[in-house]
């Protein structure tokens, strides 16, 4: 939203006697983060996986199953559309981007989606850094929790073909508990709709200690 438009609707808001408070959710849902929005442009409402070189550059859902397919990749921060399934090399303290991506495959609605992140000890989770993207929440709903690592967060019902993405911020830690050289963590992430089994994916993570 432009400064001229916001300020034309901050009149509006005022003559008709919006609270300055609700103008200000309504702002902020025009200039959130547009990382949700660029992954759901080339797939919204889906009937194919992606394809390699689309949707921000991620490759196709591998392992999908009959219901459903999940995938976990990772970036570092201030990437764009670098998503991919190893990160390497990291070092210690840095941070990585994980992102999980769910499509419902099914010729049904899924309900009541349950995505569960399960970190090894040496990534730590970054403080309420869980963003949601789908069809309602296009530039992402960031989350003031971090159940996605503990108990699992709902994220929504979807039609079949639709898509969600849910993206953290982790950080690596235990460096101190490493043997020299490379050693390679995998975090992976459970997605289970309502009556079904969970669907899980991994990524890689190669941590490089130099002693």
């Amino acid at each position: 939203m432009g400064i001229g438009a916001r300020r034309h609707w901050e009149a509006v808001a005022l003559w008709v006697g919006i609270p300055a408070s609700l103008l200000a959710l309504v702002a902020y849902a025009f200039t959130a983060t547009e990382w949700g929005r660029d992954l759901l442009a080339n797939d919204k409402v889906v009937a194919e996986p992606l394809k390699k070189g689309e949707g921000c550059g991620k490759t196709t859902l591998d392992n999908p199953g009959k219901d459903l397919a999940v995938r976990l990749d990772a970036q570092r921060p201030g990437a764009h559309c670098e998503w991919a399934d190893e990160v390497s090399p990291v070092g210690s303290r840095k941070k990585i981007e994980l992102l999980i991506t769910y499509k419902n495959t099914s010729a049904k609605t899924q309900r009541d989606v349950i995505a569960t992140l399960d970190l090894p000890w040496q990534l730590g989770l970054v403080p309420e850094s869980t963003v949601i993207a789908n069809g309602s929440n296009p530039d992402g709903l960031q989350l003031d929790h971090d159940a996605i690592a503990n108990t699992g967060i709902p994220i929504g019902g979807y039609r079949p073909g639709s898509v969600a993405y849910v993206k953290v911020t982790v950080v690596a830690a235990g460096f101190q508990s490493l043997e020299c050289g490379w050693s390679d963590v995998h975090p992976r992430v459970y997605v289970a709709p309502k009556g079904l089994d969970p669907w899980y994916a991994e990524a890689t993570i190669r941590m490089f200690k130099d002693c």
